[in-house]
Protein backbone atom coordinates (compact mmCIF):
# COMPACT_ATOMS: atom_id res chain seq x y z
CA UNK A 1 0.00 0.00 0.00
CA UNK A 2 1.40 3.32 -0.80
CA UNK A 3 2.43 5.50 2.00
CA UNK A 4 0.38 8.55 1.48
CA UNK A 5 -2.75 6.15 1.28
CA UNK A 6 -1.54 4.23 4.77
CA UNK A 7 -1.22 7.66 6.49
CA UNK A 8 -4.92 8.50 4.90
CA UNK A 9 -6.70 5.57 6.29
CA UNK A 10 -4.98 5.38 9.48
CA UNK A 11 -6.37 8.95 10.16
CA UNK A 12 -9.76 8.37 8.93
CA UNK A 13 -10.11 5.37 11.47
CA UNK A 14 -8.08 7.08 14.46
CA UNK A 15 -10.51 10.23 14.19
CA UNK A 16 -13.32 7.59 14.62
CA UNK A 17 -11.95 6.36 17.28
CA UNK A 18 -11.35 9.55 19.31
CA UNK A 19 -15.04 10.65 18.98
CA UNK A 20 -15.60 8.26 21.45
CA UNK A 21 -13.26 10.47 23.89
CA UNK A 22 -13.14 13.84 25.77
CA UNK A 23 -10.70 15.21 23.62
CA UNK A 24 -7.41 14.01 22.04
CA UNK A 25 -5.69 15.35 25.23
CA UNK A 26 -6.73 13.12 27.15
CA UNK A 27 -5.91 9.91 25.12
CA UNK A 28 -2.30 11.32 24.14
CA UNK A 29 -1.85 11.13 27.67
CA UNK A 30 -3.39 7.55 28.86
CA UNK A 31 -1.15 6.50 26.19
CA UNK A 32 1.78 8.21 26.85
CA UNK A 33 2.11 10.17 23.72
CA UNK A 34 2.46 13.42 22.86
CA UNK A 35 -0.25 15.74 21.89
CA UNK A 36 1.34 17.10 18.95
CA UNK A 37 2.55 14.04 17.50
CA UNK A 38 -0.60 12.27 17.80
CA UNK A 39 -2.24 15.35 15.77
CA UNK A 40 0.33 14.62 13.54
CA UNK A 41 -1.34 11.25 12.75
CA UNK A 42 -4.93 12.22 13.22
CA UNK A 43 -3.99 14.97 10.22
CA UNK A 44 -2.61 12.31 8.08
CA UNK A 45 0.49 14.21 7.82
CA UNK A 46 2.50 11.29 9.73
CA UNK A 47 2.31 7.59 10.37
CA UNK A 48 3.37 5.95 13.99
CA UNK A 49 5.90 3.58 14.25
CA UNK A 50 5.47 -0.41 14.63
CA UNK A 51 5.97 0.75 18.51
CA UNK A 52 3.64 3.39 18.75
CA UNK A 53 1.00 1.75 16.33
CA UNK A 54 0.66 -1.13 19.08
CA UNK A 55 0.17 1.37 21.68
CA UNK A 56 -2.56 2.81 20.12
CA UNK A 57 -4.21 -0.19 18.81
CA UNK A 58 -4.01 -1.86 22.25
CA UNK A 59 -5.28 1.45 24.29
CA UNK A 60 -8.58 1.10 21.92
CA UNK A 61 -8.38 -2.82 21.75
CA UNK A 62 -8.27 -2.91 18.08
CA UNK A 63 -6.21 -5.04 15.95
CA UNK A 64 -3.29 -2.84 14.55
CA UNK A 65 -4.81 -4.22 10.78
CA UNK A 66 -7.61 -2.93 11.66
CA UNK A 67 -6.73 1.40 11.20
CA UNK A 68 -5.52 0.39 7.90
CA UNK A 69 -8.74 -0.88 6.28
CA UNK A 70 -11.08 1.03 4.32
CA UNK A 71 -14.48 -0.76 3.14
CA UNK A 72 -14.18 -4.05 4.74
CA UNK A 73 -14.78 -2.67 8.44
CA UNK A 74 -17.58 0.18 8.65
CA UNK A 75 -16.44 2.71 10.58
CA UNK A 76 -19.14 2.58 12.68
CA UNK A 77 -18.05 -0.99 13.96
CA UNK A 78 -14.33 -0.29 14.20
CA UNK A 79 -15.08 3.24 16.23
CA UNK A 80 -15.28 1.31 19.65
CA UNK A 81 -13.73 2.79 22.57
CA UNK A 82 -11.24 0.88 25.25
CA UNK A 83 -14.30 1.71 27.80
CA UNK A 84 -16.74 -0.24 25.78
CA UNK A 85 -14.84 -3.26 25.10
CA UNK A 86 -13.57 -3.49 28.76
CA UNK A 87 -17.34 -3.79 29.75
CA UNK A 88 -18.33 -5.70 26.82
CA UNK A 89 -16.01 -8.03 25.67
CA UNK A 90 -16.16 -11.68 27.47
CA UNK A 91 -12.65 -11.69 28.09
CA UNK A 92 -13.52 -10.62 31.64
CA UNK A 93 -14.84 -14.27 32.00
CA UNK A 94 -11.54 -15.09 32.49
CA UNK A 95 -8.83 -14.34 34.71
CA UNK A 96 -4.97 -13.34 33.32
CA UNK A 97 -3.48 -16.42 32.14
CA UNK A 98 -0.54 -18.22 33.89
CA UNK A 99 2.70 -17.98 32.20
CA UNK A 100 2.66 -21.42 31.41
CA UNK A 101 -1.27 -21.42 29.63
CA UNK A 102 -0.39 -18.07 27.85
CA UNK A 103 2.96 -19.67 26.13
CA UNK A 104 0.97 -22.67 25.22
CA UNK A 105 -1.72 -20.34 23.51
CA UNK A 106 0.87 -18.56 21.42
CA UNK A 107 1.44 -21.25 19.42
CA UNK A 108 -2.29 -20.78 18.23
CA UNK A 109 -1.56 -16.26 17.47
CA UNK A 110 -2.22 -16.04 13.92
CA UNK A 111 -4.89 -15.34 11.12
CA UNK A 112 -7.75 -18.07 10.42
CA UNK A 113 -10.06 -18.97 8.09
CA UNK A 114 -13.52 -20.14 9.65
CA UNK A 115 -15.96 -22.44 8.01
CA UNK A 116 -19.48 -23.24 9.10
CA UNK A 117 -23.15 -23.53 8.33
CA UNK A 118 -26.09 -21.36 9.26
CA UNK A 119 -29.82 -21.47 9.09
CA UNK A 120 -30.00 -18.63 6.58
CA UNK A 121 -28.29 -20.38 4.04
CA UNK A 122 -28.48 -23.79 4.35
CA UNK A 123 -26.49 -25.23 1.28
CA UNK A 124 -23.54 -22.83 1.44
CA UNK A 125 -20.77 -22.28 3.88
CA UNK A 126 -19.75 -19.66 5.64
CA UNK A 127 -16.58 -18.45 5.40
CA UNK A 128 -15.03 -16.29 7.90
CA UNK A 129 -11.79 -14.63 9.34
CA UNK A 130 -10.58 -14.97 12.74
CA UNK A 131 -7.20 -13.29 14.44
CA UNK A 132 -6.15 -14.52 17.32
CA UNK A 133 -3.24 -12.86 19.50
CA UNK A 134 -2.11 -11.35 23.10
CA UNK A 135 -3.17 -8.55 24.55
CA UNK A 136 -2.76 -7.71 28.30
CA UNK A 137 -1.48 -11.57 29.15
CA UNK A 138 -4.34 -12.73 27.49
CA UNK A 139 -5.03 -14.25 24.24
CA UNK A 140 -7.95 -12.37 22.04
CA UNK A 141 -10.12 -12.75 19.35
CA UNK A 142 -11.51 -10.98 16.65
CA UNK A 143 -13.85 -12.73 14.14
CA UNK A 144 -14.63 -10.76 10.73
CA UNK A 145 -17.63 -12.41 8.42
CA UNK A 146 -19.06 -10.89 5.42
CA UNK A 147 -21.24 -12.32 2.87
CA UNK A 148 -23.92 -11.25 -0.16
CA UNK A 149 -27.11 -12.83 -0.19
CA UNK A 150 -27.49 -14.40 -3.24
CA UNK A 151 -31.76 -13.33 -3.44
CA UNK A 152 -31.47 -10.31 -2.40
CA UNK A 153 -27.75 -8.84 -2.88
CA UNK A 154 -27.40 -7.48 0.84
CA UNK A 155 -24.10 -7.47 1.86
CA UNK A 156 -24.10 -8.97 5.76
CA UNK A 157 -20.96 -7.93 8.11
CA UNK A 158 -20.18 -9.05 11.71
CA UNK A 159 -18.06 -9.06 14.33
CA UNK A 160 -17.47 -10.42 17.20
CA UNK A 161 -14.75 -10.05 19.78
CA UNK A 162 -13.41 -12.34 22.61
CA UNK A 163 -11.01 -14.42 24.69
CA UNK A 164 -9.41 -17.69 23.87
CA UNK A 165 -8.14 -19.94 26.40
CA UNK A 166 -7.35 -23.96 26.60
CA UNK A 167 -8.68 -26.94 29.13
CA UNK A 168 -6.94 -29.73 28.15
CA UNK A 169 -6.31 -29.89 24.61
CA UNK A 170 -9.34 -27.82 24.03
CA UNK A 171 -9.44 -24.28 22.59
CA UNK A 172 -12.32 -22.06 23.95
CA UNK A 173 -12.87 -19.06 21.92
CA UNK A 174 -16.34 -17.04 23.83
CA UNK A 175 -17.04 -14.09 21.91
CA UNK A 176 -19.74 -10.93 21.97
CA UNK A 177 -20.43 -8.14 19.61
CA UNK A 178 -19.38 -4.76 21.25
CA UNK A 179 -21.79 -2.22 19.40
CA UNK A 180 -25.38 -3.74 19.73
CA UNK A 181 -24.94 -6.40 22.48
CA UNK A 182 -26.90 -8.80 20.80
CA UNK A 183 -25.05 -11.84 20.11
CA UNK A 184 -23.09 -14.53 22.30
CA UNK A 185 -20.73 -16.78 20.75
CA UNK A 186 -18.63 -20.08 21.89
CA UNK A 187 -16.80 -21.90 19.19
CA UNK A 188 -14.84 -25.16 21.20
CA UNK A 189 -11.91 -26.75 19.21
CA UNK A 190 -9.71 -29.52 19.06
CA UNK A 191 -6.80 -29.94 16.49
CA UNK A 192 -7.35 -33.38 16.00
CA UNK A 193 -6.76 -33.22 12.02
CA UNK A 194 -2.93 -34.75 11.09
CA UNK A 195 -1.57 -31.41 10.51
CA UNK A 196 -3.01 -30.14 14.20
CA UNK A 197 -1.60 -26.27 13.81
CA UNK A 198 -3.27 -26.14 10.18
CA UNK A 199 -6.43 -27.55 10.50
CA UNK A 200 -8.84 -27.60 13.56
CA UNK A 201 -12.28 -28.56 14.10
CA UNK A 202 -14.94 -28.45 16.52
CA UNK A 203 -18.64 -27.42 17.35
CA UNK A 204 -19.99 -22.98 17.56
CA UNK A 205 -22.77 -22.01 19.26
CA UNK A 206 -24.63 -18.82 18.83
CA UNK A 207 -27.10 -17.01 20.53
CA UNK A 208 -29.20 -13.64 19.39
CA UNK A 209 -31.63 -11.57 21.41
CA UNK A 210 -33.47 -11.24 18.58
CA UNK A 211 -36.86 -13.09 18.38
CA UNK A 212 -37.06 -13.74 15.01
CA UNK A 213 -33.30 -15.38 15.27
CA UNK A 214 -33.19 -19.07 16.86
CA UNK A 215 -29.91 -20.23 18.84
CA UNK A 216 -28.15 -23.14 16.88
CA UNK A 217 -24.85 -24.88 16.20
CA UNK A 218 -22.59 -25.74 13.95
CA UNK A 219 -19.82 -28.09 12.78
CA UNK A 220 -16.86 -25.70 12.34
CA UNK A 221 -13.09 -26.28 10.83
CA UNK A 222 -10.58 -23.37 11.24
CA UNK A 223 -7.71 -23.39 8.59
CA UNK A 224 -4.78 -21.12 9.55
CA UNK A 225 -3.49 -18.79 6.75
CA UNK A 226 -0.49 -18.87 5.27
CA UNK A 227 2.41 -16.63 6.91
CA UNK A 228 1.80 -14.59 3.22
CA UNK A 229 -1.66 -13.82 3.81
CA UNK A 230 -2.34 -10.15 5.39
CA UNK A 231 -5.77 -9.78 7.39
CA UNK A 232 -7.07 -7.61 4.76
CA UNK A 233 -6.40 -9.98 2.05
CA UNK A 234 -7.93 -13.08 4.35
CA UNK A 235 -10.92 -11.10 4.77
CA UNK A 236 -11.51 -10.34 0.92
CA UNK A 237 -11.89 -14.32 1.05
CA UNK A 238 -15.00 -14.02 3.18
CA UNK A 239 -18.31 -15.20 1.50
CA UNK A 240 -20.66 -17.84 1.16
CA UNK A 241 -19.42 -20.54 -0.44
CA UNK A 242 -21.06 -23.88 -2.52
CA UNK A 243 -19.54 -27.22 -1.22
CA UNK A 244 -18.33 -28.08 -4.87
CA UNK A 245 -16.27 -24.51 -5.35
CA UNK A 246 -12.98 -24.74 -6.22
CA UNK A 247 -11.94 -22.34 -3.62
CA UNK A 248 -13.02 -24.79 -0.92
CA UNK A 249 -10.14 -26.45 0.56
CA UNK A 250 -10.55 -30.13 0.41
CA UNK A 251 -10.18 -30.97 3.22
CA UNK A 252 -12.76 -28.60 4.44
CA UNK A 253 -15.47 -30.29 1.71
CA UNK A 254 -14.78 -33.65 3.10
CA UNK A 255 -15.04 -32.70 6.77
CA UNK A 256 -19.22 -31.49 5.75
CA UNK A 257 -19.37 -34.24 3.82
CA UNK A 258 -22.77 -34.41 1.46
CA UNK A 259 -23.75 -31.19 -0.16
CA UNK A 260 -27.33 -32.28 -0.50
CA UNK A 261 -27.36 -32.41 3.15
CA UNK A 262 -25.48 -29.86 4.23
CA UNK A 263 -27.06 -28.49 7.02
CA UNK A 264 -28.88 -31.36 8.48
CA UNK A 265 -25.65 -33.39 8.74
CA UNK A 266 -23.73 -30.26 10.70
CA UNK A 267 -26.17 -28.16 12.88
CA UNK A 268 -28.27 -28.47 15.17
CA UNK A 269 -31.06 -26.01 15.69
CA UNK A 270 -33.26 -25.09 19.07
Amino acid sequence: MPKEDARKLYATNLRLLCQKHKSVSEIARKIGINRQQIEKYLKGTSLPSAYWQHQIAEFFETPVEAFFLGDVIPGTLLAQSKATASRNNPSVLVESLSSSELSRLRNYEGIYHVHFVSPAFKSLIHVGVTLIREQNHRMNSVFFVRSRDPETGIIHRSHLYGTVFLRGERLFIVESSKRAQDRLSETILYPSHGDRMKYMTGICVGLTWHPESEPYASRTIWRRAGASLDLKQAIRGCGLYSLSNPQIDPVVRNYFGTPGSLFENNTISA
